[in-house]
């Protein structure tokens, strides 16, 4: 029984007793031939800070742990589980589109703020590139709870007895946890190149008033 069950936490105190539990793992358990699957149940927080003073935190794996263990013949329990990670998915993705489209205007503006600081003036006296960030910090805080919710379900999944073999019988979770990746903002090239011309001229055109200033 204890062969399907991968259990993943490092935390400095309790390193060496981890690597004890994987070698017992390895040499003790040989993962039985008639076991088709072995549960991955992620436990990255138990309750306690990770640090050597172990202080009492909110976030704890442990009871989702035991309960996906529990329940990991019921069909309908990892139905539901696979249900509620869809719906996540599907919520959180408009966000996350909207939040790459504020990141673009914020770095649009952060640039005009620089290459001209007193064009960015709004007749209703609102700072447009304050207000964007503002928005931004809100939209991050919606994203942030459906986020850990995701990463949670993500963390307790199955793996075959062939992707465990594959892995010379690691039993490190990392080895067979699918991270998911945000995208991430990048300027284009182009406009990049546009905007270093564009600093170039504003540098060359300061430098010619000072000069100017200087006779």
């Amino acid at each position: 029984m204890l062969g399907g069950l991968l259990l993943g936490r490092v935390f400095r105190r309790f390193f060496a007793a981890r690597g004890a539990v994987d070698r017992l793992g390895l040499k003790g358990l040989r993962l039985p031939g008639d076991v088709a699957e072995r549960g991955v149940l992620e436990d990255q927080v138990d309750g306690f800070s990770l640090d050597d003073k172990r202080q009492p935190v909110p976030e704890n794996d442990i009871p989702d742990v035991l309960q996906c263990w529990e329940n990991r013949s019921d069909a309908e329990f990892n139905a539901r589980r696979e249900a509620r990670l869809k719906a996540l998915r599907a919520e959180v993705e408009p966000l996350k589109q909207e939040r790459l489209r504020l990141e673009k205007e914020i770095n649009r503006l952060t640039f005009e703020n620089v290459i001209n600081p007193k064009g960015l003036g709004d007749p209703s006296g609102l700072d447009p590139l304050a207000a964007m960030q503002k928005e931004l910090a809100e939209l991050s805080e919606k994203i942030a709870p459906l986020q850990k919710e995701i990463n949670q379900l993500t963390r307790q999944f199955w793996v075959t007895k062939e992707q465990v073999r594959a892995n010379k019988y690691d039993l490190s979770a990392s080895h067979y946890r699918v991270v998911e990746q945000d995208e991430e903002f990048y300027e284009e090239p182009q406009v990049t190149l546009e905007r270093l011309l564009k600093l170039e001229e504003v540098m060359a055109n300061e430098a010619k008033q000072i000069e100017e200033m200087l006779k």
